[in-house]
C-alpha cells in the first residue's frame, strides 16, 4: 500500500488518514504498537510510506531555529 494525495490524504486501499499515522509516530508509538493496537490492517511498509509521503510533501521539516538573544540585551529581549 502507499499513501496518496487528496484531502485528507489516506493510505491507499484504506480509510486511514496519513495524519492519524503520523500523529501516532510523533507521539512515540512504535511501528509494532501502531500495527497491533491501532490499525491492525497496516504493516510497517505502510507506516514508512506515510513518513515518505510526509517528507515529500514538506510535512517533515526541521523547525526554524530561533535567533540567539544579543548579549547587550538584558533578559534576551531585543530593543
Amino acid at each position: 500500500m502507499a499513501a496518496h494525495a487528496g484531502l485528507p490524504s489516506r493510505i491507499q486501499g484504506t480509510r486511514i488518514q496519513v495524519a492519524q499515522v503520523l500523529d501516532l509516530v510523533a507521539a512515540g508509538k512504535s511501528f509494532r504498537d501502531i500495527t497491533t493496537d491501532y490499525f491492525a490492517g497496516l504493516n510497517e511498509d505502510d507506516i514508512r510510506s506515510c513518513l515518505e509521503f510526509a517528507r515529500e510533501n514538506g510535512a517533515l521539516r526541521r523547525p526554524a531555529r530561533r535567533p540567539r538573544p544579543r548579549p547587550e540585551s538584558p533578559g534576551g529581549c531585543w530593543p
